[in-house]
């Protein structure tokens, strides 16, 4: 009986042995878990979002459609080459921007691998944004150019650009909120000149694009011009020495935006020509009065967005007010009209409170408030005999650093 115990004991511990070979265990050992090994972690960034990756020669350099570009990473020099038009850039960046804008955006304070344009000859139009947001120390733009598309060189900054002779085309847009010190246009050019640094038309009745950046703080606009092109003048307010101007009788009509961003005129009635006025024209004005001429027939989409107007006359020829024409006015207080009730656009609310009263005159009482009624529109209406004293000149003109 004890030969045969002793011989399951010796089989026991030949198992156990040979369950620990291959593993260098010895017998009576416990055997390791079989354990499956984990996925190595993500490692962790060490790059900064905020500053740019290196660029491989292979990135700077490409093609899109004819046109060929390259940059030159010695002389900071972006060189677009080939022939026809540079397309328009609407819902995508042109592939050379990143270059010199980098990630983020950096208006200069980030390194950018250019800071050198020039466009060679051969190139007949620059498309849509194709050079918005750059921060240039030159720009070089050839003969050969005739047009210059909306929004090209939007926000671009650059000292001065000169308009070759050969341009025909320069939509209104193409200098949108530029950072130049001044226009220049060659003499030859039959189209566009450029008079103390002010872009114009040949016969200077269309003020194009005014130098955001150029010295002085009133600027007198000349008594040829008949148009405003749309967003001329606009820039941030404490971006720019411009704070007054003076508008010429003979003004006609202003674009969307012409006067964006605060700035004042010289007097509180505007010219008696002035028929048309763009959206958002008065956008951020900073004067407390404003007379509006005869024969304004339409207020459009917040033309008077956010301006400082405590007190506003309306011509009788007013036929059409549009959505929030004075969204964000929050210091109004009067509106004088001198005709009848204008027809009101689809939620075109007058943002009317407690401070803001219209006034009508007591001869139109009949069409105002023929029940006696003392509301138009959700505004208190009241009627009035004869109108307050305006001054006919802006008594802050010109002093916007005092004023703020």
């Amino acid at each position: 009986m004890k030969k045969v115990l002793v011989f399951f004991l010796a089989l026991l511990l030949l198992a156990g042995a040979a369950a620990c070979g291959g593993s260098g265990g010895r017998a009576g050992e416990p055997v390791a878990p079989i354990i499956q090994p984990l996925p190595s972690p993500a490692p962790t960034p060490t790059h900064d979002p905020n500053v740019p990756l290196p660029v491989s020669d292979e990135q700077l350099f490409g093609t899109v459609g004819e046109i060929a570009w390259r940059v030159d990473r010695d002389t900071e020099t972006l060189t677009i080459s080939g022939t026809g038009a540079i397309p328009d850039f609407i819902d995508e960046y042109a592939p050379w921007l990143w270059l010199g804008l980098r990630s983020p955006i950096s208006y200069g304070d980030e390194p950018s691998l250019y800071n050198r344009l020039v466009i060679e000859e051969g190139i007949t139009e620059i498309g849509a944004r194709a050079f918005r947001g750059l921060y240039l120390t030159s720009l070089s733009l050839p003969d050969s150019l005739q047009t210059i598309g909306e929004l090209a060189f939007q926000n671009i900054d650059v000292s001065f650009l000169e308009i070759p002779k050969n341009v025909t085309v320069i939509e209104e847009t193409a200098f949108f909120w530029n950072w130049q010190d001044a226009f220049y246009v060659d003499e030859n050019n039959p189209n566009f000149c450029a008079i103390d640094g002010v872009l114009f038309d040949k016969d200077v009745s269309t003020l194009i694009a005014y130098p955001t950046q150029r010295d002085g703080n009133i600027y007198e606009i000349p008594a040829t011009v008949k148009h405003i092109a749309a967003y001329a003048f606009i820039a941030w307010d404490i971006c720019t020495p411009l704070s007054g101007i003076v508008l010429p009788e003979g003004l006609v009509s202003m674009g969307d935006g012409a006067f964006a961003r605060g700035y004042a005129f010289f007097k509180t009635t505007l010219p008696k020509s002035l028929r048309t006025i763009g959206a958002y024209a008065f956008e951020d004005l900073w004067m407390h009065d404003l007379i509006l001429p005869e024969g304004i027939e339409e207020l459009p989409d917040r033309v008077f967005a956010y301006a400082d107007l405590k007190r506003i006359v309306l011509p009788g020829s007013l036929k059409m007010m549009h959505n929030e024409a004075f969204y964000g006015c929050y210091k109004l207080e009067q509106v004088y009209f001198l005709g009848n009730p204008p027809a009101l656009a689809e939620n075109a609310p007058l943002l009317c409170n407690e401070k803001v009263i219209l006034y009508y005159p007591s001869s139109l009482s009949s069409v105002w408030a023929p029940n006696g009624e003392t509301e138009w529109n959700g505004c208190k209406i009241e009627p009035y005999d004869v109108l307050p004293e305006i001054p006919e000149i802006w008594e802050r003109f010109g002093d916007r650093e005092e004023y703020w």
